[in-house]
């Protein structure tokens, strides 16, 4: 089957220069405006060829709009079946062909203020020009495109079938598949009889008299030209309540539209016939989510991974987490962003991969929950917590020192130690900076046998120091949080270097061994509950806070110290998560 493979995008509206792969199904996410759009209509004009206007041109560059695509799995054979009694645009296409691929390259440029589009391909090292009269064999190989936008009409989408509609091409795919030949035969035989009614031949004769006084030497024939796709595009979609009548889908609810739209893919999903095509099509949709309930967005992302697998090349922009649930969107998800100087970029230029020795379903598993998907497209810094104090405490503590930027911020639960490797391996696939928030007892447990990268090498070195250390003390042979404490207080430059050197490994450990002893050390003394002392500290600090006495960020401080704790541990943890994301505001108040 032929299908789009690689496509690079050019000033094009946002985008200054990008370039990605279009595998079976291929997610955009990212904030509002950052251009995810953008990537869709860029296929979209790439496929359909259809002329661009002023509005599609980049003002971030001077240069004329142009996308780049290669077509794969191209064969002389599917070239004649698609392009059909005609050799000599068969033979260019041929020409055209280099290793089973046809690179292929649409421009616009402004001439005279109008609109101008060439088409060119690739071959020994140069683009040469689309040669005369292929464009339209062209359009025959390369895969049809359909697309639906997040401001679509959906009435017009599904109650009417019109031209280039979602309802018509969908129609045409169904017809094609399941009933053509059926309706064709009875068409044919239709046809047939209205041409040999008497009252048509006899028009035929009235008009070709009424010609023949100005041109003798012409016949004259009326004709019925129905076809079968003409019959399709009398259908109409229609909704009724229970017992009610026959309303158009603009009567109803935008819920209820979009997923009128929604189940016409449901159906054709379900087609299993569409495989066996010479060439793709390329479905574009634009925030599939839009109006659904959660529920209703789960069936939809399993009808799009369906449309990926029977013929399909899915292309769609989500901030939905629910959109974001499943392996295959995941792997091969880009995170979107707007860069002010250089437009339209990807955090992660490469798709992430999930059957990495670093990978394991546990991390897998944890970065797929909801709670997580929601936040971390969007951040720029994830927090990885272990402990059931930090699960307490960070989320109130980020809002609090960051009110400006804290959504740039992610805090993941990884439920130990253990995990950290394997989740940093996925974050860092998407470029999504991270930092493990970790008590020193945590250390030991971090080191994998099934690991051989360099953090476990780092990280295996330290954990020895300490293995050592504890070699001449049998009486911490459970190497509790107790005896790491008793660690700093007899060694405290061992521990002091060693945390120096998991901070370049994106470990952050507290300077007394955990958070307890070193934000607030007074209330170890009078409880063990470590959740009863993370509520205490924010309870106290929100008291402050409703006092009037200060701020946010200095009842943090008030209640740090009043509990014995070490206020610059923290401001210094921060410090390093905020890096290049925090306001200088924000970094002025909480240094000062």
């Amino acid at each position: 089957m032929i299908k789009i493979d690689e496509i690079r995008i050019k000033n094009f509206r946002s985008i200054k220069d990008l370039s990605f792969l279009c595998s079976d199904i291929i997610t955009f996410v990212g904030y509002n405006n950052a251009g995810k759009s953008n990537c869709l209509r860029a296929i979209r004009w790439a496929l359909s060829m259809e002329k661009l206007d002023e509005s599609d041109f980049c003002q971030l560059s001077q240069d004329n709009p142009e996308v780049e695509f290669n077509l794969k799995d191209v064969t002389l054979d599917k070239v004649e079946k698609l392009v059909i009694n005609d050799n000599k645009k068969i033979s260019k296409i041929e020409d055209m062909i280099v290793g089973g691929e046809i690179r292929l390259k649409i421009c616009a440029t402004k001439v005279d203020g109008k609109i101008e589009q060439k088409i060119y391909y690739y071959k020994e090292g140069d683009w040469k020009p689309n040669p005369t009269g292929v464009s339209n064999a062209l359009r025959c190989i390369v895969p049809e495109v359909f697309s639906l936008s997040a401001k679509s009409n959906s009435e017009e989408q599904t109650s009417k079938i019109k031209y280039g509609t979602l309802f018509s091409k969908l129609m045409g795919i169904y017809v094609e598949n399941e009933i053509q030949q059926g309706i064709q035969d009875k068409l044919e035989s239709i046809l047939k009889e209205i041409a040999e009614n008497e009252s048509i031949k006899k028009l035929s004769e009235d008009v070709g008299q009424s010609l023949s006084e100005f041109y003798p030497d012409i016949d004259v024939s009326v004709l019925p030209s129905l076809k079968s796709e003409d019959v399709y595009k009398s259908f109409t979609l229609q909704l009724a309540s229970k017992g009610g009548q026959n309303m158009s889908v603009g009567e109803f609810g935008h819920g209820l539209q979009r997923s009128a739209e929604l189940a016409l893919l449901n159906c054709v999903a379900n087609q299993r016939s569409l495989s066996v095509r010479d060439k793709s099509i390329v479905l574009l949709i634009d925030e599939p989510e839009i109006f659904q309930h959660p529920s209703l967005i789960n069936k939809i992302r399993q009808v799009l991974i369906k449309l990926s697998k029977i013929g399909y090349q899915v292309a769609l922009t989500t901030h939905s987490p629910n959109m974001l649930q499943s392996r295959e969107i995941l792997s091969h998800l880009h995170i979107v962003y707007n860069d002010r100087e250089g437009g339209t970029d990807f955090r992660n230029r490469k798709f992430v991969t999930f059957n990495r020795a670093q990978t394991n379903d546990a991390a897998v598993n944890t970065v797929m929950m909801l709670n997580q998907l929601a936040y971390l497209p969007f951040c720029e810094c994830a927090i990885l917590v272990e402990g059931e104090t930090e699960r307490i405490i960070f989320p109130e503590l980020i809002e609090d020192l960051f009110p400006f930027t804290c959504h740039r911020f992610c805090i993941v639960d990884v439920g130990g130690c253990t995990q950290f490797p394997y989740v940093k391996d996925i974050l860092d696939q998407f470029n999504i900076r991270s930092f493990l928030i970790a008590d020193l007892d945590g250390i030991r447990k971090m080191v994998r046998p099934d690991l051989t990268n360099n953090l476990n090498e780092r990280v295996e070195r330290i954990s020895d120091r300490f293995e050592a250390y504890f070699k001449g003390k049998p009486e911490a042979i459970k190497q509790s949080a107790e005896d790491y404490w008793q660690l700093c207080q007899e060694v405290p430059e061992l521990v002091k270097d060693s945390i120096r050197e998991l901070e370049e490994c994106s470990i952050l450990v507290w300077s007394k061994a955990d958070i307890e002893r070193t934000l607030y050390p007074a209330l170890v003394e009078k409880t063990t509950k470590k959740t009863k002392m993370a509520r205490s500290v924010i309870d106290q600090k929100k008291a402050f806070v409703e006092s009037g006495e200060c701020d946010p960020i200095d009842s943090w401080r008030r209640v740090i110290e009043e509990f014995g704790g070490d206020w610059f541990n923290l401001v210094h943890f921060a410090s390093i998560l905020s890096k290049d994301i925090a306001t200088s505001s924000e970094m002025q108040k909480l240094n000062g």
